[in-house]
């Protein structure tokens, strides 16, 4: 794989050069993905922890410091935890809770002793850890599925997951401007997601067609039946029905059927993925200090229970590109 992508930011069209999901978008799905075999990735699997060390003993007092948890040192959370370290100030207190619940326990212990009411959580994990703390302020960011885990409380909001809806289709439709039937396959809790979706894809000239299941093999059912309706399928992260075989046989039929893929991550371009969206890590970063802010020192958190991001990072694969008749904005293409 190679450079970076763009970012596609604010209220206008500008370009700006910066280097997600975000994430490498949810790496337990890449891990899963054809078993992650994939050529140029061991590189950016290797990420250092956050620049920050994480404490250990106490934290100090003082009330003003922010903390944060991260669940495990998955890439797509330690590229957010660094960003957060960059812009905040004083410098956050860091705990990898490393997914072991007795280790999240510990640090739940320490936390809820210290003075500091601020707390970032990073993932479902960390996010999961600090529903159960009281007296505190959390905004949580890389979790897909906020309202089944009931995450949403007066004094705990989050940040969305994927990138905006809108500008993502927005892309899509740069690359194929007769695009017009698109569907996508989620489990359920998702409303406030496939509102946004429905009015995004109105936006864009976009019929979208949205089917809810409770497995992966439902997902794989209801995505043959909608593929002879539609011309291009939105793939998004819900491993509640996405397993790895659901996955691979759903590019497969994907490609073979001739559809479009919008995929959740770059390295699925290699199995067919047409466009990836990703969230940016910069942009998380500066959502979650946003809304921090915006509560100040108040007992609950204002504002919806989800905010929106505002960028989206896209990349295209040019051989899926010039085998479905499209041409790949020069952009856009990463060798």
């Amino acid at each position: 794989m190679g450079g970076g992508g763009v970012v596609i930011s604010g209220s206008t069209d500008a370009v700006n050069d910066v280097p997600w999901l975000a994430y490498r978008l949810l790496p337990f799905f890449l891990t899963l993905v054809l078993s992650l075999a994939l050529a140029g990735c061991a590189s950016r699997a290797q990420r250092p922890a956050p620049v920050v060390p994480e404490n250990r003993a106490n934290p100090a007092p003082a009330a003003t410091k922010l903390v944060v948890l991260v669940s495990d040192e998955s890439p797509a959370f330690v590229d957010v935890a660094n960003a957060i370290v960059a812009r905040a100030m004083p410098r956050p207190e860091i705990y990898n809770l490393k997914s072991d619940p007795a280790r999240a326990a510990e640090v739940l212990r320490t936390v809820a002793a210290s003075n500091n009411t601020s707390v970032v959580a990073i993932g479902m994990v960390a996010a999961s850890a600090a529903r159960q703390l009281q007296g505190k302020r959390v905004i949580f960011c890389q979790v897909f599925n906020p309202e089944q885990a009931g995450l949403i409380t007066p004094w705990m909001r989050g940040v969305s997951a994927l990138p905006p809806v809108a500008k993502s289709l927005r892309e899509w439709k740069r690359l194929d401007p007769g695009l017009s039937r698109v569907g996508v396959i989620t489990g359920d809790g998702l409303s406030e997601l496939m509102r946004e979706a429905h009015a995004a894809a109105r936006e864009h000239g976009i019929q979208l067609t949205v089917a809810t299941v409770r497995s992966d093999k439902e997902m794989l059912y209801a995505f043959k039946r909608m593929s002879a309706t539609i011309e291009g399928y939105w793939l998004i992260p819900d491993n509640r029905v996405l397993s790895r075989e659901a996955l691979r046989e759903l590019m497969a039929f994907s490609v073979k059927q001739g559809k479009q893929l919008m995929v959740f991550a770059p390295e699925l371009l290699q199995h067919g993925g047409l466009i990836s969206v990703e969230s940016d890590a910069q942009d998380i970063a500066a959502q979650v200090l946003a809304r921090m802010h915006e509560a100040g020192n108040a007992s609950v958190v204002p504002g919806p229970a989800i905010s929106r991001l505002t960028q989206v990072r896209v990349q295209v694969n040019p051989t899926m590109a010039k085998a479905l008749g499209l041409k790949s904005p020069a952009k856009y293409v990463t060798q």
